[in-house]
């Protein structure tokens, strides 16, 4: 994170391993620091495939990070003044995320099937001499 890097939101008294640290909500990715600034979590809104909280009622406040490598983060809300604090930091996130991934949602989808439509030419150098010849008449 850099000081010029627009916060959208972040929330104090996140543990994230055992230590504790701040959230930050940013156009692009999710940060987590280390209050000592020795640890961070970085998460590209890309990378994210889903959020999962903690169900109403339980005793930790949990916003759990799902990726589309299969690994997983999970931040503990542990605000001093208490649950209806806890729970209103993860829900502003959540709310944020929610506003945010589908914009990257599709910019992944949009990249993913540009990829795939030059697979065939890659694998056919005719395809691929012919769609250069066309570009060429063009």
């Amino acid at each position: 994170m850099t000081p010029k890097e627009e916060v959208l939101y972040s929330a104090a008294h996140v543990m994230y391993k055992m230590n504790e640290g701040t959230i930050y909500i940013m156009p692009e990715k999710l940060v987590w620091i280390h209050e000592n600034r020795d640890t961070s979590v970085c998460h590209s809104y890309l990378d994210i495939k889903s959020q999962k909280i903690s169900p109403a009622g339980k005793e930790k406040v949990l916003l759990q990070i799902a990726l589309h490598d299969a690994t997983a983060s999970t931040f503990q809300f542990v605000h001093p003044e208490g649950l209806s604090v806890q729970i209103g930091c993860r829900n502003e996130i959540m709310e944020h995320l929610l506003l945010l991934l589908p914009k990257f949602f599709f910019l992944k989808r949009k990249l993913s099937l540009e990829k795939k439509e030059k697979k065939p030419f890659a694998k056919k150098p005719r395809l691929k001499q012919l769609q250069l010849v066309s570009f060429v008449l063009l």
